[in-house]
């Protein structure tokens, strides 16, 4: 009888799906595509740094989290803090129960200086939820900033806004010294 119950432990555990695959699996928003694609090639860059604000109700900004991404590590800090260094894992595309952006659409027409402009989508960053703003590098590759506004009732910080700028300078990106 307890080698029955070890087997049939054993094939259900194995039949439960990875958070990886089931991260694979999820489809993704047409409408997103080209944000979809300069986060891909944001989080592929080896090198790259940014910093972290909390978007005040009165349009100030405040400094939170700073970090630097090398090809397989990460130093992150809180501002002020120290940095610490972490293993390198590159955020998904898409969870199991959806995409991370999903409804997008551009919000102000390109210009030379702008091109190609910025998108309004929402947002899912496991387990939260909220409308997003994302502003594309010029080549439309990259992400230069992502503005989060969180669902109301359930976010990671007491703010309700967080907004993300993106430096690929190698001189604003190199390693925070230990």
């Amino acid at each position: 009888m307890k080698k029955a119950v070890l087997t049939v432990g054993s094939l259900v555990f194995l039949a439960i799906p990875s958070a990886n695959s089931a991260e694979r699996d999820a489809p993704l928003d047409p409408s997103c595509a080209i944000v979809n694609r300069a986060y891909a090639n944001t989080r592929a860059t080896e090198l790259y740094g940014g910093l972290m604000f909390e978007a005040k109700a009165d349009g100030s900004y405040v400094p939170i989290r700073e970090y630097r991404f090398r090809k397989n590590a990460v130093f992150r800090r809180w501002v002020p803090g120290e940095w610490r260094e972490e293993r390198r894992v590159n955020p998904p595309l898409s969870y199991s129960s959806g995409p991370r952006f999903s409804d997008c659409r551009q919000i102000d027409s390109p210009t030379p200086q702008s091109k190609p402009g910025r998108y309004a989508a929402k947002w899912y960053g496991a387990p939260y939820t909220g409308k997003v703003e994302v502003w594309l590098m010029p080549d439309e590759l990259k992400l230069e900033r992502v503005l989060v506004t969180y669902d109301e009732h359930f976010r990671p910080a007491p703010y309700v806004s967080q907004l993300e700028l993106f430096s690929y300078d190698p001189d604003n990106t190199e390693f925070p010294k230990p």
